[in-house]
Parts: C-alpha cells; structure tokens; sequence
C-alpha cells in the first residue's frame, strides 16, 4: 500500500488504507497526518466515506477515544443503516459488555 500510495500520492483510498496500517503498526502520528489529510475533502462518495470512516474508527480506538469511534459509527449509520459492517463494528467498539448493556435496556423497555 504504502509503494501505491508513493505511485499516486492524491489517490483517496490508498490514503485511508495506508492510515489504517499506521495505526495497526503503532505510528500513529503518521496516521493522523493522512486523516487530518482526508477531512480536508470537501465531497466523499459513500465509498470514500465508508473507508474514511474506517479509518478514523481504528485511530479512535488506538486512542482509546471509544466515543470518537461509535460518533463516526453513528454517522456512517445515518448514511447507509442496513450495512452489516455497522454491527460489527459496533461490537468492537462498545464489546461484549456495551452489547449487553444495550440489549438489557432494549429488553426493559419492551416489559
């Protein structure tokens, strides 16, 4: 990614793909570099969206920033509601415990 990224510097996703490696790579601060870079678009495609908001959710969790995470969680959800990735997300963003929590209210507010 990072040899394409070198190849076409402008190109959005190896962007937001290269950031993403950053941050599982623990160099962070060059991932925050290419996201600060990517908000910088003025217009996304849904496509683009998905994968910046991706990208900002795995950052966010490195930071430990759980509530940056589910914010651009919830913004992906307002544009696309029945993508199954959103579940999956939300269980690596909130865990088991946040999952259960959420379906204990659910449950008392159907009794």
């Amino acid at each position: 990614m990072a040899e394409t990224h070198a190849r076409f510097p402008d190109y959005f996703f190896s962007r937001a793909i290269l950031a993403r490696y950053y941050v599982r790579d623990k160099r962070l601060e060059e991932a925050r570099v290419l996201l600060d870079g990517l908000m910088q678009e003025e217009r996304l495609h849904i496509s683009e969206f998905r994968v910046l908001a991706r990208a900002q959710m795995d950052y966010s969790l490195a930071l430990g920033e759980t509530d940056s995470a589910l914010s651009w969680l919830e913004m992906w959800r307002g544009m696309e509601e029945d993508n199954r990735e959103l579940v999956q997300w939300e269980a690596r963003i909130k865990g088991s415990d946040g999952l259960l929590d959420d379906l204990l209210k659910l449950i008392a507010r159907s009794s």
